[in-house]
């Protein structure tokens, strides 16, 4: 059987996201059977015979993950684990695979070769991108036959998450977690500079004045930043937008 085309954002610390591991491997679940991986025996009246336990093919759902960090990783293995002993006929396989190569190379070509994941993790922000490329399953469905309802489902992520999984009005992810951007500054630097310690930057405007009066440079040589926007934390997602830019797709 080829593997499915399908990812999602899952499962973060062991017991709180339990369930939510649940619901998207009871999906996949269907998924597979949907793909033969359950066959029903017939009888010789042409009606299916009853299956037990032990005739029933244990489906395996293979989950792409890149939590390097030994805490979160930990966290998924035991979610695994704890999924796997109260499901004997399904067992979940994480695997984990580094970052860049679950966003590029290593995913992309699996996925073409049709010997990608069962479930990935990924960034909220690359579903659209995703599954326009035909990368991912949408979930509706499946999550209908499960008795699952979406609109009490979807109430329980933030709006913006659940928006940014969604793509042409179909939901091809699940969120599990999210952050907050925040600004620390230093109140005696701010008194060596002039600047009030109690009245942080209030806009965007401001913090670039006061990241010119904090910063220190002798000699040709730095001494001191003022402001380090730490590219990496938002990129032009969140730069674009504080600064004033639009996004637009043509």
């Amino acid at each position: 059987m080829n593997k499915i085309k399908r990812g999602m954002n899952v499962v973060g610390k062991t017991k709180k996201y339990l369930s939510l591991m649940v619901v998207i491997v009871f999906a996949l679940t269907i998924m597979l059977a949907g793909c033969g991986g359950q066959k029903t025996s017939q009888s010789s009246e042409g009606a299916p015979a009853p299956q037990t336990e032990t005739s029933q093919k244990k489906v395996e759902v293979v989950f792409w993950h890149n939590m390097k960090v030994v805490t979160d990783r930990q966290s998924i293995e035991e979610a695994v684990q704890m999924f796997n002993k109260e499901h004997p006929n399904i067992e979940v396989k994480a695997v984990l695979v580094p970052g860049d190569e679950t966003d590029a190379t290593k995913l992309m070509t699996a996925v073409a070769a049709g010997e990608g994941p069962d479930v990935y993790y990924l960034d909220r922000f690359t579903v659209a991108q995703r599954a326009h490329a035909g990368m991912l399953e949408p979930l509706e469905d499946y999550l209908t036959q499960l008795g699952t309802n979406i609109d009490d489902l979807k109430s329980k992520f933030f709006d913006f998450a659940i928006e940014e999984a969604t793509y042409k009005g179909k939901l091809y992810a699940l969120p599990w977690d999210t952050d907050a951007r925040v600004l620390y500054y230093n109140k005696k630097l701010f008194k060596e500079a002039g600047l009030d310690p109690e009245r942080p930057p209030q806009t965007i405007s401001e913090l670039d004045e006061y990241a010119n009066k904090l910063t220190k440079v002798q000699g040709g040589k730095i001494l001191q930043i003022g402001f380090i926007p730490w590219r990496g934390q938002g990129w032009p997602y969140t730069w674009g937008w504080v600064f004033g830019g639009k996004f637009y797709d043509h």
